[in-house]
């Protein structure tokens, strides 16, 4: 939990730590999902394409 505080706003992390956000989910933020969208497709580029 002190890495996901870290990169986030005091108000952001107020909002997120809720009963129905635990730390085990991506909580739905742009935050979160976005680098982990762009990883994913780094990683599709880095594939070759089976004919």
């Amino acid at each position: 939990m002190k890495l996901m505080a870290a990169h986030f706003t005091p108000e952001e992390w107020k909002r997120l730590s809720g009963a129905a956000n635990g730390g085990y989910h991506c909580l739905g933020a742009a935050k979160i999902i976005a680098p982990i969208g762009k990883a994913f497709a780094e990683a599709l580029l880095g594939t070759k394409a089976v004919k």
